[in-house]
């Protein structure tokens, strides 16, 4: 990681740690945990999985998790291979409204693209770790809680 992206990583976990030390407007913060099951129906329909396990403390949400997806033909750019792409991942974000709103965060996967020929039965796979930050919104549908994310 470039040196200036370790800068910003970092300004911005402190902005974050920042935001949440302070209580506006003098109100009491009711403690709120709980555990989160979440799942995403994306990745089932490209043939895939993905299940996270969540846990909520006040405007805090780390979250654990485990997907795989088969790559759809649009998504890749020579024809004659196909790619499933699975691992692992941390997340932890701040909410800025409990049940539905903004909320930031980073995360943290590490991965495995396994690409196969599809004339033929090779394949080769490679692995790695990414780090980012994200932003999205979470959504309540029919009470049901839908969460839709958008990376940066």
């Amino acid at each position: 990681m470039y040196n200036s992206s370790k800068q910003w990583l970092s300004f911005f976990v402190i902005g974050l740690l920042t935001i949440t030390s302070v209580k506006l407007n003098g109100q009491h913060l009711e403690k709120i945990k709980r555990i989160e099951l979440e799942a995403d129906p994306i990745a089932f329909i490209f043939s895939g999985y993905s299940i996270h396990v969540g846990y909520l403390v006040n405007h805090w949400r780390f979250d654990v998790g485990t997907f795989g997806i088969k790559q759809p033909s649009f998504a890749t750019t020579n024809q004659n291979f196909s790619v499933f792409s699975s691992g692992v991942g941390l997340k932890a974000d701040y909410l800025l409204k409990l049940e539905r709103g903004l909320f930031f965060g980073v995360q943290a996967d590490y991965g495995t693209d396994k690409i196969s020929l599809k004339t033929s039965r090779e394949s080769n796979s490679l692995s790695g770790f990414v780090m980012g930050i994200r932003s999205g919104y979470r959504l309540c549908l029919a009470n049901r809680q839908l969460i839709t994310e958008a990376y940066t």
